[in-house]
């Protein structure tokens, strides 16, 4: 009887086993006549008096504190994007709300993402902020990169750039003025509607910082903020080093501006091989090819100026893009001579096509390319004349390459 029963239990296992294998492999042939599955439903209140009802279609993406979803609108069958921010705690939280209230605050323009309404999820003990946002189906600006395969006219750089620093000019126009904090290639996307958009304002803030006056218990405070919730690479030198005592305001995003341009340029990020000291000296290296104009090359220098005091506001910078072909690039003077001595360290024959009236003397602390050879030097140089003489010489014989 006992050895009945253990045959029956086995016989019941592999029947068991059998219907399992077939039952999985018969999932893929039943999903093909099966109508696709949608996920949750949520009503989200908008910017007005109409709630907006939404059905989770599929995840898109996600990022370190956010997911990502396509959603599609109940009443119009419109394609919309829902942005789960999971709030882990009080402080993630209270960043997610303060995004909400810098979103309300916005106005509707073209260079700026849509935004629509939120709505407060809970999982558990797990909250998540979801924000509404207009569907931007072209991508962003490294997609529109590869797609050209890093290859850009002049005129579609500064057209594309100008759309930018429009949605900038924006935030800037605040009282006191908005950062964003987190512009990059990655943050820019196509809208539907042909124009490129600014996205991802979690990182934004309206002060204006002076590291200088802080104490040791607020640099601190302020290097973790930095730390998470700016990208390393597009972080302007008055945020990485705080000694420089330069202020931290709206031209951090100029400078972001100014690695964004590069990147559409060259194909490639200025400080993506470089260390913080690279940064903080505004460092990087100036590729041979593709070749663009001196003043594209003048004005990649003035939005990259080691200090922020000599770096343009948004609305010079965007009268500049909008007649780029009759306007003329005017940066301060050491913006200018920084440009010349890179100038002269790749081109071979040693000229410029425009040599300033005098020999140019490298500014100590507004170093740059070249200044990875000579910039230790130009620290240490005596104000001799004897010395600054010498160092007329030298730049003459193309000594600081």
């Amino acid at each position: 009887m006992e050895r009945l029963k253990a045959g029956y239990e086995k016989f019941r296992e592999a029947k068991g086993h059998l219907l399992t294998e077939a039952a999985e492999a018969a999932v893929p042939v039943m999903q093909k006549f099966m109508p696709a599955v949608h996920g949750r439903q949520h009503t989200i209140a908008g910017r007005g008096p109409v709630s907006r009802s939404v059905t989770e279609l599929r995840q898109i993406s996600e990022g370190g504190f956010a997911f990502v979803w396509l959603v599609q609108d109940a009443r119009s069958n419109e394609e919309l994007v829902l942005k789960k921010i999971r709030c882990q705690d009080k402080s993630s939280f209270a960043m997610a709300r303060r995004e909400v209230q810098l979103l309300e605050r916005l106005p509707q323009h073209p260079n700026l993402v849509q935004y629509y309404g939120d709505i407060i999820l809970t999982e558990g003990k797990t909250r998540e902020v979801g924000l509404l946002f207009e569907f931007c189906s072209g991508g962003h600006l490294l997609h529109f990169l590869d797609k050209h395969e890093g290859k850009l006219s002049e005129k579609l750089i500064v057209q594309t750039l100008s759309e930018v620093v429009a949605g900038v000019a924006v935030l800037h126009s605040f009282l006191p003025p908005v950062q964003h904090r987190d512009l990059k290639v990655e943050n820019v996307l196509r809208g539907s509607d042909g124009h490129w958009k600014l996205l991802d304002f979690g990182s934004w803030s309206d002060e204006c910082l002076e590291p200088g006056t802080m104490d040791k218990p607020a640099l601190s405070a302020l290097q973790e903020q930095i730390d998470k919730y700016t990208t390393m690479i597009y972080r302007p030198p008055e945020m990485v080093d705080f000694y420089a005592e330069f202020p931290i305001s709206e031209k951090v995003d100029v400078w972001m501006i100014g690695c964004i341009l590069y990147t559409l340029m060259f194909y490639r990020h200025p400080f993506q091989d470089e260390s913080p000291l690279a940064i903080a000296n505004a460092r990087f290296p100036w590729p041979s090819m593709p070749e663009h104009s001196d003043k594209l090359r003048d004005l990649t220098h003035w939005l990259l100026a080691r200090d922020p005091s000599h770096r343009p506001d948004t609305v010079t910078l965007l009268s500049l893009l909008l007649c780029f072909d009759e306007a003329e690039v005017n940066p301060p003077r050491p913006v200018l001579e920084k440009s010349e001595r890179i100038r002269r360290l790749y081109e071979p024959t040693g000229k410029s096509c425009r040599e300033p009236a005098s020999p140019v003397s490298p500014r100590v602390g507004d170093t740059g390319s070249s200044d990875a050879v000579a910039g230790d030097g130009e620290r240490k140089r005596s104000k001799s004349h004897k010395h600054r003489q010498a160092s007329k010489k030298k730049a003459e014989r193309g000594l600081y390459r």
